[in-house]
């Protein structure tokens, strides 16, 4: 049996997290901002915000000439990093094999698991109810490798489980930010004319290396699981027993 990963990508994680915890804002318009370089930048929108063209990275300022009765919160430090761990030791119950994948996903190593409910839809719909159900927007994607599956669940539109073999075929209309490179280097794949991973995926390594950097290559060979990475399982606390 081939490998199978699933990837959780919440796309409105910390805005999903501040709505549970103040029902008050689940139909508001709110971002959570942080200090930066002397100015108050948005670090989240909530789904709502977002309607309204705001987004992460913008000056609450800006924002506020663009809808004036946007709510701000404080940005909680640390509590990204947090949240991940604590839903990642939730989903143990789908695989025994969950890692963090910051920010903003889990990767799961689900072979062998699927079949316990009912095949891979079924356990991808599961997912999403369950973690629904929590209060928590998820996006889940599966493929054969890690890389592949969490592209699919950031940029993926249509097909979000892709069969064994086909990992490559996939990531071709992807922009190049679903191999999670920087903004500048997705800046100079722009400027270069490579909008997509297909344009450059059959590139020979080292003309990437030299073009792109040794660390690009290795995100793209991860992405296609060439090179192991990306899966770090959570490991939970043993119990503590006393024997009398």
């Amino acid at each position: 049996m081939g490998k199978r990963y699933a990837a959780i990508w919440f796309p409105y994680l910390l805005p999903d997290w501040w709505a549970r915890q103040h029902p008050e804002t689940g139909n508001i318009p709110f971002v959570l901002t942080a200090p930066a370089k002397g100015k108050t930048v948005v670090k989240a929108a909530s789904p709502l915000a977002r309607e309204k063209g705001i987004r992460p990275g913008m000056v609450l300022a800006d924002c506020k000439t663009i809808f004036p009765e946007l709510h701000a919160y404080d940005w909680p430090p640390e509590k990204e990093c947090r949240l991940l761990k604590a839903l990642g030791e939730w989903c143990i119950r789908f695989s025994p094999v969950v890692s963090v994948d910051a920010p903003g996903g889990l990767l799961i190593d689900m072979t062998g698991c699927a079949h316990l409910w009912g095949g891979e839809v079924l356990y991808r719909q599961e997912m999403i109810k369950k973690l629904g159900m929590l209060g928590y927007q998820a996006q889940v994607a599966i493929a054969g490798t890690p890389g592949v599956a969490r592209a699919i669940a950031m940029f993926g539109e249509n097909q979000m489980i892709i069969s064994s073999g086909l990992e490559k075929q996939a990531l071709l209309p992807l922009p190049p930010a679903a191999l999670t490179i920087d903004n500048t280097l997705q800046e100079r794949l722009y400027k270069l004319g490579m909008q997509t991973i297909g344009s450059f995926i059959n590139m020979p390594g080292s003309a990437l290396r030299r073009r792109l950097g040794n660390d690009f290559l290795q995100k793209l060979q991860q992405g296609l699981g060439l090179i192991p990475g990306l899966i770090s399982p959570i490991e939970l606390a043993t119990p503590y027993f006393q024997h009398l």
